[in-house]
């Protein structure tokens, strides 16, 4: 299921979709330019939920867990590995720099990213099918992911 909201000049403004995954397992997902900022994440299953706030900088430190009506508070990288910079400024924590330097150190060293290229196609043909369906007002089926 797709909604969306256009704007005055015609783009979307708001954008919700459901996308069934595998394992009869169900993501929601929701957008809005026009709303005051909410940058969360949960995954609720049927023994408790994980949220995680500011899931694309984890600048909080922390992930919540919550099973049979307790929350326990836990450390969103608790080795450091993926540690992002100095969280005591978190104007520092910028996603377009981290994204840069992380690329930049990949391509001096020759390390393998984290995530590679099977998973930025992944990425694109899911934004392509949710941006189809929402313009159509039909399903999109996605293709079997094919390793690039």
């Amino acid at each position: 299921m797709i909604d969306t909201a256009p704007g005055a000049d015609g783009g979307d403004l708001r954008l919700a979709a459901t996308l069934a995954l595998p394992g009869d397992a169900l993501a929601q997902l929701d957008v809005a330019l026009d709303y005051p900022r909410r940058d969360e994440l949960e995954i609720v299953g049927t023994a408790g939920k994980i949220t995680i706030p500011d899931p694309w900088l984890c600048r909080r430190g922390f992930i919540e867990l919550e099973r049979g009506g307790m929350i326990e508070r836990m450390p969103a990288d608790p080795t450091g590995q993926y540690h992002l910079g100095d969280h005591t400024d978190p104007d520092n924590d910028d996603a377009y720099r981290i994204e840069f330097e992380t690329a930049s150190r990949a391509i001096a060293t020759g390390a393998k990213p984290v995530f590679g290229r099977a998973d930025a196609v992944d990425q694109a043909a899911t934004i392509e099918a949710v941006r189809t369906a929402a313009e159509t007002g039909t399903t999109v089926t996605l293709a079997p992911s094919v390793a690039v």
